[in-house]
């Protein structure tokens, strides 16, 4: 049987009470967590542009955009939500093939949701746990050279993915319509590094197009419109077109309907690119312990595995030098003077007025990189940050497993004050009785019984 109609089966198999409690409440979690970073996101420039965009579009008003609340067609709400999703930097990560999986995939389901109406918890937790797994698979299959060796955005590529399969689940399609989803979104399917590198709105785009994509893909199968039903490993299948042929088939399948790769998902405590996570807590641990003031710094010596130095150190003077908030995002030199100066790492500090202090430039430029082949593993690599002081002391923090992993998982409480705090951001204000009612939902998410409540509260 051709993999992709394996997947389709599982997809239509699994319902609520398939899932265990671990992946609901990882479910519930990332779902929070999108909320969180698309309210955030919202403060963009960009954003609002967007949104004005789509707005002038017009169509039928059936989704909601959060923070914005505009009331547009389901795939425009779709490509906002889930470009504002992205914008900070600030999704969730699955450490182990690093992918953006979850705001494609939660920007869909609510779009779909309002679009279709009266979509209980139970329903949602179901698509968008499913949409998770999908997009996460994909990319545990795909070797990680090819991330950089071929310049593919795995979070958006793969979004469409998940963004069709858990709409396809909420509007209840068929096999044979899931099958066409997937294959209609294959044929959309897009999305390259350069915006990482060269600080594009269209790095956070990609989740929005995924979203959107999705989105479009159902309801075009929906109503009957076809795509290739061997998106997977046919012979032009996404592995054979995109990746030279190289896939690691069992992981696509091993644990399928039975075990959910979003419980293994990382959250974020920091709006940056998560292969710096593991640096911001060795710099944080080291000023904290030893009471590091940023005047009295000589020198920062960052070793990162080989992954990481190409997509956070290099080239060194630009990433000492970051000229916008999102090449900022993905910056070692830049993060480190912050974590450094501030003793914490937050969404103010990526702003335009941010990038022109010139004490955080300062200590940036006195951030060195350094290339170590022992650090190299797959997925996220481990940090080493060292701190000479002007006095001759030199101190040394090495970090395997940042804060957000599975192995230091942040809690429901600190998701929700990470909701809250983003919500401080938001294009306008919302409620704080609005943001409690919203927190309350989605941790009962199970309960609820239409769940376009909640993202309208967030309109």
């Amino acid at each position: 049987m051709e993999i992709t109609r394996t997947l389709a089966k599982s997809i239509i198999a699994v319902d609520y009470r398939t899932l265990s409690r671990k992946a609901i409440e990882a479910t519930k979690r990332l779902v929070l967590d999108s909320l969180a970073c698309a309210v955030g996101g919202s403060s963009m420039v960009e954003m609002k542009s967007l949104n004005d965009l789509v707005k002038e579009w017009d169509g039928k008003k059936e989704s909601t955009v959060v923070a914005f609340g505009s009331r547009v067609p389901s795939p425009s709400a779709a490509l906002v939500n889930g470009s504002m999703g992205r914008a900070l930097d600030f999704d969730d990560c699955y450490d182990k093939a690093p992918i953006h999986s979850a705001v494609p995939v939660v920007s869909a389901g609510f779009a779909v949701a309002e679009r279709r109406g009266a979509v209980s918890g139970k329903e949602f937790i179901t698509a968008v746990t499913l949409g998770i797994d999908l997009s996460c698979r994909m990319s545990a299959a795909t070797p990680l050279e090819g991330l950089e060796g071929y310049g593919w955005s795995y979070s958006a590529i793969y979004g469409y993915f998940g963004a069709a399969a858990t709409s396809a689940k909420i509007l209840g399609l068929s096999e044979k319509k899931l099958l066409n989803a997937l294959g209609i979104a294959y044929h959309q399917a897009s999305g390259t590094r350069s915006g990482n590198a060269q600080g594009c709105t269209t790095k956070a785009m990609g989740s929005g197009f995924a979203a959107r994509g999705g989105v479009v893909s159902a309801l075009m199968a929906e109503r009957g419109l076809t795509g290739s039903n061997e998106c997977m490993a046919g012979k032009w299948g996404i592995y054979n077109l995109f990746h030279r042929g190289e896939c690691i088939t069992e992981r696509l399948t091993d644990g399928l309907g039975k075990t959910f790769m979003g419980e293994d998902d990382s959250l974020k405590p920091y709006p940056c690119c998560r292969c710096i996570h593991p640096f911001i807590d060795a710099a944080l641990t080291l000023v904290k312990e030893n009471n590091i003031r940023p005047e009295d710094v000589e020198r920062v010596t960052a070793y990162a595995g080989e992954k990481t130095y190409i997509g956070e150190c290099e080239p060194l003077e630009l990433k000492q030098n970051p000229p916008n908030s999102v090449a900022a995002q993905f910056s070692i030199p830049w993060v480190l003077a912050i974590a450094i100066t501030y003793r914490k790492v937050e969404i103010k500090d990526f702003t335009e007025q941010a990038l022109r202090n010139k004490d955080i430039h300062r200590l940036a430029r006195k951030v060195i990189t350094r290339k170590d082949p022992e650090l190299n593993q797959p997925a996220i690599e481990p940090a080493v940050v060292e701190i000479n002081m002007k006095d001759g002391r030199v101190y040394r923090e090495r970090v395997s497993h940042a804060r957000g992993s599975p192995e230091n998982p942040l809690t429901t409480k600190d998701v929700a004050e990470k909701f809250r705090n983003c919500a401080s951001y938001a294009a306008r204000p919302i409620p704080k009785k609005k943001l409690g009612q919203t927190v309350q939902m989605v941790e009962g998410l199970d309960d609820v019984t239409d769940v376009g409540q909640i993202i309208r509260l967030l309109g």
